[in-house]
């Protein structure tokens, strides 16, 4: 969405089985925010059940996993960016 959208990055780390974790991280004027889920947002997981995502509020927790995330961001086998087009 313009004005809205524009700085939304998505990146895929999908490894062998589709059981994966959901981290979302937000970031707003240099404060992040940590959310772990337990299912994607997609229709059939948000209609039909009930998903929990909870914010992860220690300090040296919310570190620990986006020190994680950033070494598998990196990552040039696995990662993907989903871009708008979904070509990927």
């Amino acid at each position: 969405m313009p004005g809205i959208s524009q700085n939304i990055c998505i990146t895929s780390i999908i490894d062998r089985y589709l059981e994966h974790d959901r981290v979302y991280i937000f970031e707003y004027q240099g404060n992040k925010k940590v959310f772990l889920s337990s299912a994607d947002w997609m229709t059939r997981n948000m209609d039909y059940c009930i998903e929990v995502a909870v914010s992860i509020l220690d300090l040296r927790l919310k570190e620990r996993i986006i020190n994680v995330i950033s070494i598998l961001l990196n990552d040039t086998v696995k990662a993907r960016i989903i871009d708008k087009e979904l070509s990927n």
